[in-house]
């Protein structure tokens, strides 16, 4: 009955163990990677492994991140789509998948395994070190941000700097417009020139040392248009594309085109003005705003004068006040012309007397002309500017032209000759008919002054101051003789 009852109490002490076995605990927790820094670059999967000592009933295994301050209290992962565990023979295997952000370098990742209200931290916590490649470059000029276009002013200096957030920090490379290299974060030109206008790139680089896998570069750019604001150069004057003199002769009655060339940044805007040589203080005329002057059928002296182009432009540089730029040229128009014959009445001379009669012409451009008379019926001619017959006789009586004519010398194109003529007629009269008529003017004039004279005298003797009559005796030698009448 003893050893039966021993059998008994055998056989029930086993039972219980097989329904309430004995709980063991977590000797050792591991974490892979087992490093004490992992470098990774953001954005990518990085998984970690939480292995516990083998134990029955499995642990529950729990995932922590913590920061470096060691007033913040470290956070648990609880996000059940990012873990997972797997009991087995060997231990306990659970798995945490993150994606670190930037702002994750530095975090420690670890593990802890619980069991029987027990915990047990894995030997190591795994420091992040998150790199990530350069963002967009931001370049400055004078303490502000450039966008785009940067203007400056030809001849001026300017640097410009850029930054850029990666980790590790990043080197910087100017790609120069012309193909050429600078390294460093800033560009810096001196006295630039129009030929330093164009694009410029700058490229941020970093490589990124990953603690698992091969490394990684990183890069970004940004480019940069350099505009160099020149003001306009001095214009050229052309007349169908040939410069045009200092000095620009044009034959009148002709239509011309001047055109002004110049250019600028940005494009200049044109103005022409004329001052002419009587102009009240040599103040100028605007009478076009375009590069083109069209002027049709020039005379003088309405276009005779000096012409000036004006190009101007305004230069706003990038975070600076505009400057405006301009320049002149000029020409003077010399409108050339043949003289003019004013028209001439006819001429009556004395046969026997001098003759003399000089063309009333006005001079032309250029003033020297040439003056030549001729008559209607003969071959003679006179090449003076005075005509002159030392003894006219009535075969001189005949109808007389005056010719002038003078060479023009545009500055385009042919020499020119310009002719203007006028006539009058010239009559001869006897010497007697001048004799008789001029005889007969005198005596008729003696004849009226005497009457006029007797007339007079009459008058006077008719009334005397004192109101008394007179008596009035004509003498024979036609004097008058006045007598008072008591």
């Amino acid at each position: 009955m003893g050893n039966q009852n021993m059998t008994k109490k055998f056989l029930h002490c086993i039972c219980l163990y097989l329904i309430f076995p004995c709980a063991e605990l977590v000797t050792w927790v591991t974490i892979t990677p087992d490093i004490n820094r992992l470098r990774e670059v953001e954005g990518a999967y990085v998984q970690f492994t939480c292995q516990t000592s083998p134990v029955v009933p499995a642990p529950t295994v729990r995932w922590f991140k913590a920061e470096n301050k060691s007033d913040i209290p470290p956070m648990e992962f609880t996000d059940g789509s990012q873990i997972s565990i797997h009991p087995n023979i060997s231990g306990t295997i659970s798995s945490l998948k993150i994606i670190p952000r930037m702002n994750d370098s530095g975090i420690v990742i670890y593990c802890k395994a619980m069991i029987n209200f027990t915990e047990v931290e894995s030997q190591r916590r795994v420091s992040l070190d998150v790199m990530y490649p350069p963002g967009r470059p931001i370049c400055t000029y004078r303490g502000r941000e450039v966008t785009f276009v940067l203007r400056v002013i030809k001849g001026s200096d300017f640097d410009v700097c850029c930054t850029s957030d990666s980790y590790p920090s990043p080197k910087y490379e100017w790609h120069m417009f012309d193909g050429s290299k600078l390294s460093g974060a800033c560009m810096t030109l001196f006295n630039i020139q129009t030929s330093n206008s164009g694009m410029y790139g700058i490229i941020a680089t970093n490589v990124m040392n990953l603690t698992l896998g091969p490394s990684m570069t990183g890069f970004s750019s940004i480019s940069i248009v350099v505009d160099v604001l020149y003001q306009p150069i001095l214009p050229t004057l052309t007349v169908t594309n040939i410069s045009l003199p200092e000095t620009f002769r044009i034959t009148s009655g002709t239509d011309v085109q001047v055109s002004c060339l110049s250019h600028g940044n940005p494009l200049p805007r044109y103005v022409w003005s004329r001052r002419s040589k009587d102009s009240i203080a040599n103040t100028s005329m605007p009478i076009a705003n375009t590069s083109v002057l069209t002027l049709t059928n020039v005379q003088h002296p309405t276009h005779t004068g000096l012409y000036v182009c004006t190009v101007m432009n305004d230069m706003p540089p990038t975070f600076d006040e505009f400057v405006q730029g301009s320049a002149v040229s000029h020409a003077f128009i010399d409108v050339l012309y043949g003289p003019e014959v004013q028209k001439m009445n006819d001429q009556t001379f004395q046969e026997g007397s001098r003759f003399q009669f000089d063309c009333p012409v006005t001079s032309g451009n250029p003033s020297d002309i040439s003056v030549l008379w001729t008559r209607e019926t003969s071959s003679a001619q006179w090449a003076a500017k005075t005509l002159t017959i030392p003894s006219v006789h009535f075969s001189d009586a005949d109808f007389y032209t005056c010719t002038a004519s003078n060479v023009l010398f545009p500055s385009f194109g042919e020499s020119q000759v310009r002719i203007d003529a006028g006539s009058f007629r010239l009559m001869v009269v006897p010497v007697n008919d001048q004799k008789t008529s001029y005889t007969g003017a005198i005596v008729g004039g003696i004849i009226s002054g005497i009457t006029l004279v007797t007339i007079v005298t009459v008058l006077v003797c008719l009334l005397n101051k004192n109101g008394l009559l007179h008596k009035c005796i004509k003498k024979k030698n036609a004097t008058v003789h006045c007598e008072i009448v008591k």
